[in-house]
């Protein structure tokens, strides 16, 4: 659980950033919340696809994302799957 509350503060974190950098350099409240919020989730997607080719260009390494997109084939799926809380 401690996992999931570093990653959630750290989430907090990062689009508070994004936003304050945003509107100083915008100087426009609107676009800042935009990108500053549309920012975090095309830094997902564009890791995921980062970790596939890596993982194409380096076969044989390990990733320590297992499960995940690293293991062969992007898949949205996995990543949705590696992300959701797990069920005790």
């Amino acid at each position: 659980m401690r996992i999931v509350a570093k990653t959630m503060t750290y989430g907090l974190m990062h689009v508070t950033v994004a936003f304050f950098v945003a509107l100083v350099v915008t100087r426009d409240l609107h676009v800042a919340l935009a990108i500053s919020l549309l920012e975090p989730f095309v830094q997902i997607a564009f890791f995921s696809v980062h970790e596939y080719f890596w993982s194409k260009s380096h076969p044989g390494q390990t990733s320590p994302h297992k499960g995940c997109c690293a293991s062969g084939g992007f898949d949205v799926s996995k990543v949705i799957a590696f992300l959701s809380p797990k069920k005790t």
